[in-house]
């Protein structure tokens, strides 16, 4: 499983590449910012279950390895997470708002404001790849989508037990490493 978690994060790191410049295509305007790598943990509150019901979502996370081409300089950035919605085992609309405070190589900091209403949960051999599209409606940024990449690390069959069990709480967390990039 490893294997194919790595394969998975080249993927969406070779994918980054190519939104950056740094490869050759359709699009000639480099990104102005691209974060390869991060982690997220997030809670849900009451935690989901096979049937549709509302769920709070909180959580934090890092970003690293941030590549700037608009002057910023910017090399990581920490995020709180914060939303809800309706959500079951089967399906989920949950948008969240990221609020991230970027940091510079030369210490100062920046901060955007990203509402996160769209996205889409691919599951490759059991593990869940979710794909969120968003947009910075405050701060640096301001204006521009912002697309962020999870991986939803133990996703598979710990998952399916604990959303068929009808006693038990449900998926209360997760969490897994993360790609995001400033369109």
């Amino acid at each position: 499983m490893n294997q194919f978690r790595s394969v998975l994060v080249g993927l969406a790191g070779a994918s980054l590449m190519v939104a950056m410049g740094a490869v050759p295509s359709a699009a000639a305007t480099p990104l102005p910012l691209a974060c390869a790598t991060g982690n997220q943990n997030a809670t849900f509150t009451p935690g989901i279950v096979l049937t549709p019901r509302t769920v709070a979502v909180g959580g934090s996370g890092q970003l690293s390895t941030c590549i700037t081409t608009d002057g910023t300089n910017i090399v990581t950035g920490a995020f709180d997470v914060s939303g809800g919605g309706t959500a079951s085992c089967l399906a989920a609309s949950l948008p969240t708002t990221n609020t991230v405070t970027w940091t510079t190589a030369g210490g100062a900091t920046y901060t955007s404001v990203i509402a996160f209403s769209s996205g889409v949960d691919l599951k490759p051999l059991g593990t869940s790849v979710v794909v969120l599209t968003g947009t910075v409606t405050s701060g640096l940024y301001a204006g521009r989508t912002v697309e962020k990449t999870i991986i939803l690390v133990g996703s598979s069959l710990a998952s399916v037990a604990e959303c068929l069990n009808t006693t038990g709480p449900g998926i209360t967390a997760g969490g897994g490493p993360i790609q995001l990039a400033v369109l």
